[in-house]
């Protein structure tokens, strides 16, 4: 250390020595430093520009594809007879739907898009009225938004059991309200021709379109309020719904009650929707579950067609009206490729509903969580069905084999 410092000194000493006097010699070796740390930020800076230059002028590479995963709920049937909204009407009048859904509020809400058939209209100037003219108060629907439910159906039997007027009615409540779009019914001859209700998830659009075979025998004031099942018509639509959407989704109300099978009719229309275009198929009003089957359209694509997923919620009291299902479909692909969906998995979710003595109590349970404690508080065993955790497991795995 004492070296160092000896030859330093020295080497200042030697320094100072050339100048006439330390205070310029002392200038001129401050000058050099200035000189030297300038030529060497000047290095630095031009030797970083050089490598920023260089990565500007790298190859860009693509960012990778990124998988995305979209699931589609369905349920069946809406059905509220009279005694549903006698047990949800509050002490002040009001009805309350809502604890009938709170066993699969759950699942309902977790899906990405959820859809339903609310059976009834729900015309605010009548008051509740059951089979064979149905109509709820808007507070129904309501409660099936807090389950989660984004679009809600209208195009089924009963939609004119309150007239034309009941029909204008249910459509106004519903038309333009922020949390969910209505299928199968339309304000005006334009907008049936025009509107798609689309979703989109994920930055994909999907379509949903809804018919029905006809609407208990009253007559449809004008055609353009209530959409039928026309294949012309439903062509064209899936037409326009593919110009706008990457999936289309199509629900009919079809069938032969309490059948558990589809007629020929049902698979027909399932065959051309599947050829016009259409991506899924979704089916109710049989008040009975039937089987889940692949179509191969025209182009070679397998479309799921789910021919009826029974009642949702009901009083009815045959056994097997009683077990209906929900159906989660899992679609995947790739962010930004329209191209890259498809159908991941098809899984059916069957649900009993439930009501007990007094036609109380109504609520759906999914049947992996029914016990036989509730199924023998369930009243229908007094009216003639047999409720029976067994049996439905059986008749849930005949009817859906392969989807559970």
């Amino acid at each position: 250390m004492q070296q160092s410092q000896f030859r330093l000194t020295d080497f200042l000493d030697k320094i100072f020595s050339v100048f006439p006097s330390q205070k310029m010699a002392r200038v001129i070796l401050l000058l050099c430093c200035f000189v030297s740390g300038y030529f060497i930020s000047v290095g630095i800076g031009a030797l970083r520009d050089g490598v920023q230059a260089g990565e500007e002028n790298l190859p860009m590479t693509e960012p990778a594809p990124q998988p995305v995963e979209i699931t589609i709920l369905a349920a069946g049937d809406n059905l509220l007879h009279d005694t549903v909204s006698k047990d949800a009407k509050q002490a002040d009048g009001t009805y309350d739907y809502k604890p009938i859904y709170q066993f699969v509020k759950e699942r309902i809400s977790g899906a990405d898009i959820a859809f339903v058939n609310q059976e009834t209209p729900t015309n605010p100037n009548r008051g509740p009225s059951g089979y064979p003219s149905f109509n709820a108060p808007p507070s129904a629907v309501e409660a099936l938004i807090d389950a989660g439910f984004d679009v809600v159906n209208f195009a089924n039997n009963h939609i004119m059991d309150t007239g034309a007027k009941g029909l204008t009615a249910t459509y106004d409540v519903w038309a333009n309200h922020p949390l969910v779009q209505i299928t199968g019914i339309f304000g005006d001859e334009e907008e049936r021709n025009t509107k798609i209700v689309i979703e989109e998830r994920e930055g994909f659009r999907f379509a949903f379109l809804s018919y029905t075979y006809g609407t208990n025998g009253i007559p449809v004031k004008e055609p353009w309020q209530v959409a039928l099942i026309d294949m012309d018509d439903i062509k064209a639509d899936i037409a326009r719904a593919k110009a706008q959407a990457d999936f289309v989704i199509v629900n009919y109300h079809w069938g032969d009650e309490y059948h558990l099978s589809p007629n020929r009719t049902q698979t027909s229309i399932a065959q051309q929707t599947a050829d016009a275009g259409a991506d899924l198929i979704l089916g109710g009003h049989p008040h009975v579950i039937q089987p889940i089957e692949q179509v191969t359209a025209a182009d070679g694509r397998t479309v799921p067609v789910v021919y009826s997923l029974g009642n949702f919620i009901s009083s009815q009291k045959k056994t097997d009206t009683l077990l209906g299902a929900m159906v989660e479909i899992t679609i995947t692909g790739m962010k930004g490729d329209p191209k890259s969906l498809s159908i991941g998995s098809v899984k059916a979710l069957p649900l009993v509903q439930h009501y007990e003595k007094g036609y109380r109590n109504y609520r759906i349970y999914l049947l992996s969580d029914y016990t036989p404690e509730l199924a023998k508080k369930h009243l229908a065993n007094a009216l003639g069905a047999k409720i029976d955790v067994s049996y439905y497991q059986s008749l849930a795995e005949k009817i859906f084999a392969g989807y559970l």
